[in-house]
């Protein structure tokens, strides 16, 4: 197992017991740069601006929760490596369901979306009315209608993804939702 270290944006074997975040998004048709992540002149990590916008901010989300290492399909599995593609994507159980996190984008059409909410992804701000000193907030609609009707429930790898993944957040266009296998738990109103 590879992973990418968070901290120097190296993808480096997966150290024994290592905690990760692991990501399950929509590849989409784009082509663009998944190369790994670089370093400055200077020495100093740097992700390189061309990987998709995604990638990006869920290494900004794995960091913000405290992780160490993430994992994500594209950076690494060696894509131009048959073998170990094949041998990666056999394990695929043993990789979501050791994941300590598993973020999921049910939104956008492709890798390039983001993460709504996430460093300048922006988000579908929830409607407000303001009539005196009493403000009216209109609810989200439930996040398992955003995903199902998201280009990601359309991929036929996400069933396994997301019941393999013991605990999940997922990303919507005006919410993110959390999951594991015994609680749920949705925005529903974001004040200001």
């Amino acid at each position: 197992l590879k992973l990418i270290n968070c901290q120097t944006f190296e993808v480096v074997s997966a150290p024994e017991n290592a905690s990760y975040v692991a990501l399950s998004y929509v590849w989409g048709t784009a082509t663009s740069h998944y190369g790994e992540p670089s370093k400055e002149d200077d020495g100093s990590p740097s992700l390189d601006p061309r990987i998709a916008k995604t990638i990006q901010d869920t290494l900004v989300v794995a960091k913000a929760l405290g992780y160490k290492y993430l994992w994500v399909d594209r950076l690494c599995i060696d894509q131009k490596n048959a073998e170990e593609k094949h041998d990666q994507i056999s394990q695929m159980d043993s990789i979501y369901g050791g994941a300590d996190l598993t973020v999921i984008t049910a939104c956008g059409q492709d890798c390039h979306y983001g993460l709504p909410g996430i460093n300048a992804t922006s988000r579908t701000s929830q409607s407000t009315v303001k009539i005196g000193r009493i403000t009216i907030f209109t609810s989200t609609l439930h996040p398992h209608r955003r995903i199902h009707s998201s280009k990601w429930a359309e991929r036929g790898w996400t069933l396994q993804e997301i019941v393999l993944s013991t605990r999940r957040v997922v990303f919507t266009d005006d919410q993110f939702y959390f999951e594991c296998n015994t609680m749920h738990c949705s925005e529903s109103i974001a004040p200001d």
